[in-house]
C-alpha cells in the first residue's frame, strides 16, 4: 500500500494526502498505513429518528341483558289433609328483575312435572295437579288445569307484574299458598310434591 496515495472515506469523497514522508523502513510503513486506514474508516453521521406519539380515546358501553331471577326455583309442598278441613302449605319466593324499556310484563308461572301424580304419599297414593289450588301474594286462588292428552306437565299462571307500575328494576318477596280441599285423598296421609317456579318477560 502506498502511503502517499489518495483514499476515500465512507461518503465516497477523496481524503487528503496522508503526508507520510519517512525513510524506507518496514515498521514506519506499517504505522503510516494504519493512520491512513483510520482516516478512511472514520465514523459516519447517523440520522436521528423522530419519535411520534398518537393520542386517542376509547368509549366503552355496557349492555346488561334483561333478566328475572326467582329464589328458590323449586318448592317442596307438604299437604296433610283431614276429613274435617283442607290441607294447606305456605311457602315464599323472592323475585329480582332488571328489564329494558321495551318490556311490559313479568309473568310468574308454577308447574308440576307430572300432572297425573303431582303429589304423592310414601305408600304410592297419588293425586293430580288439578286437585291443588294455589295463590301468590294478594292474587286470587287458582286451580291447576286438568290433565291433557298430549301434555305431561301442568302449568299455571300465578301472577303478572306490570313493568310500568313496578319499574324496570326491582324486587319482591312474595308468599305462595297451596291447598287441597277435594275428596279422594287418603285421610291423615302426608302428600309431597315439587313445583317449579319460572318467569317470562313480555
Amino acid at each position: 500500500m502506498n502511503a502517499n496515495s489518495h483514499t476515500r472515506d465512507i461518503d465516497g469523497r477523496r481524503s487528503t494526502r496522508s503526508g507520510c514522508q519517512f525513510p524506507r523502513s518496514r515498521h514506519i510503513k506499517v504505522i503510516c498505513a494504519a493512520a491512513v486506514i483510520v482516516t478512511a474508516t472514520g465514523p459516519a453521521s447517523v440520522p436521528h429518528a423522530e419519535s411520534q406519539q398518537s393520542h386517542g380515546a376509547i368509549s366503552l358501553y355496557a349492555y346488561l341483558k334483561p333478566y328475572v331471577r326467582v329464589t328458590p326455583e323449586e318448592l317442596d309442598i307438604y299437604l296433610t289433609p283431614t276429613a274435617e278441613a283442607c290441607a294447606e302449605s305456605s311457602e315464599s319466593i323472592d323475585i329480582d328483575w332488571n328489564v329494558d324499556a321495551g318490556s311490559q310484563q313479568i309473568q310468574v308461572i308454577a308447574s308440576f312435572l307430572n300432572s297425573l301424580s303431582a303429589i304423592q304419599t310414601t305408600n304410592g297414593a297419588a293425586l293430580p295437579a288439578s286437585s291443588i289450588e294455589v295463590r301468590i301474594g294478594d292474587w286470587a286462588w287458582k286451580r291447576f288445569p286438568e290433565p291433557r292428552p298430549h301434555t305431561t306437565s301442568a302449568g299455571l299462571l300465578l301472577a303478572t307484574i306490570e313493568v310500568r307500575q313496578a319499574g324496570p328494576r326491582g324486587s319482591k318477596h312474595m308468599p305462595i299458598d297451596f291447598r287441597m280441599c277435594e275428596a279422594g285423598f287418603s285421610p291423615d296421609s302426608r302428600y309431597h310434591g315439587v313445583t317449579s317456579i319460572r318467569t317470562i318477560i313480555r
